[in-house]
């Protein structure tokens, strides 16, 4: 099931990212923290490319035209990116805790 469109209220609530680990609690000698350092970066990439969406995708007269729809997709687009890179900041802390 595709997940709704944000509500116009959330928007902008994405346009940061957030917080990383500091270097103390991650434990890099941990595999599991490895990867999802790694995975965070890409989610970090798609993040930054979507900030700008639709800006390269819709032309600009579809986002004058429907400019809600440009941003609600936009909003879309970073919260899944976003939430994938908390989970993945929440994963780094809980695995770098581990004895």
């Amino acid at each position: 099931m595709l997940r709704p469109f944000p509500a116009s209220s959330e928007f902008g609530k994405w346009d940061a990212l957030p917080a990383d680990p500091s270097d103390d609690e991650v434990d890099y000698d941990n595999a599991d923290v490895v990867d999802a350092l790694r995975r965070r970066e890409l989610l970090k990439e798609q993040w930054r490319a979507d900030l700008d969406y639709p800006e390269g995708v819709w032309r600009p007269e579809q986002i004058e035209a429907h400019p809600q729809w440009a941003e609600a997709w936009r909003n879309w687009f970073l919260r899944r990116s976003w939430q994938g890179i908390a989970f993945a900041n929440a994963c780094t802390r809980a695995w770098s805790r581990r004895d």
